[in-house]
């Protein structure tokens, strides 16, 4: 029942940023916790775990074996909550979590997606952290991509017969996700890149992708993922859920 090792190479980075800002003890919370592994490697580190997932083919991001999730979860003693994200606010307290972990989620949703980092912020205590990670539209690939006339959104396969929830609503920039965060009051303290599919059969392959890995460390702008830590201010005060028909207009 293991995972792609592209997963075990972003939880094992994403863990040692958590790390680094965290003791063990502290309270976390993952959202999007689907398939479970990431929040049970902090449990089992220490750390006092809570996972939210929408609970319908939570499996399906592992080996498909039906209950993997759940059963996963027990044994490691997570407090599991099962929610759908886009419905707010969620069902978790106030200045709660010492640290929330938020990582390939943002791009799956559709409703006004500010207002779930509005709800990382609520449930975060004064100087919390939020783990965050999503793909980077800007990727120099993507770009490529587009150049020769190929598509960079979510395979057409997926939009016909596909789990809804599974595709990607929206790809984000960089700019953009940092406009996000300070919309929902948090500072971002951390931001970089990486390009966690190095594994390949051909070494040519291996080396491109390395070079890209280097390239996304150096240019996070070009980089495959987007990687932030933000932080609650320790004398946040919450500002009032917004709504987006009263956001500004603003061009690209």
């Amino acid at each position: 029942m293991s995972l792609h090792i592209t997963a075990q190479a972003r939880y094992k980075f994403l863990n040692h940023l958590i790390s680094e800002r965290l003791r063990p003890s502290a309270a976390i919370a993952e959202l999007g916790a689907a398939p479970g592994d990431q929040i049970c490697a902090l449990a089992h580190a220490g750390f006092a775990a809570t996972a939210v997932d929408i609970g319908i083919d939570s499996d399906g991001w592992a080996d498909n074996t039906e209950g993997r999730m759940r059963r996963l979860l027990q044994e490691h003693g997570v407090t599991f909550v099962e929610w759908d994200l886009e419905q707010v606010p969620y069902p978790l307290e106030d200045e709660a979590f010492d640290g929330v972990v938020f990582t390939e989620v943002f791009e799956h949703l559709r409703d006004y997606p500010v207002r779930s980092l509005q709800e990382c912020a609520r449930i975060l205590k004064p100087g919390g952290y939020l783990f965050f990670t999503t793909p980077n539209a800007g990727y120099l690939m993507n770009r490529l991509r587009l150049l020769r006339g190929r598509s960079v959104y979510t395979p057409m396969q997926d939009w016909i017969g596909g789990v809804p929830h599974a595709r990607h609503a929206r790809e984000y920039l960089f700019a953009e996700v940092d406009q996000a965060m300070g919309i929902a009051g948090l500072d971002v303290v951390l931001r970089t890149s990486r390009h966690f599919h190095l594994a390949d059969k051909s070494r040519v392959r291996r080396q491109a992708k390395r070079t890209l890995d280097l390239l996304a460390r150096t240019r996070n702008t070009l980089g495959p993922l987007i990687v932030m830590v933000a932080q609650k201010p320790v004398d946040a005060v919450q500002p009032e859920p917004l709504n987006p028909t009263q956001q500004p207009h603003q061009d690209a």
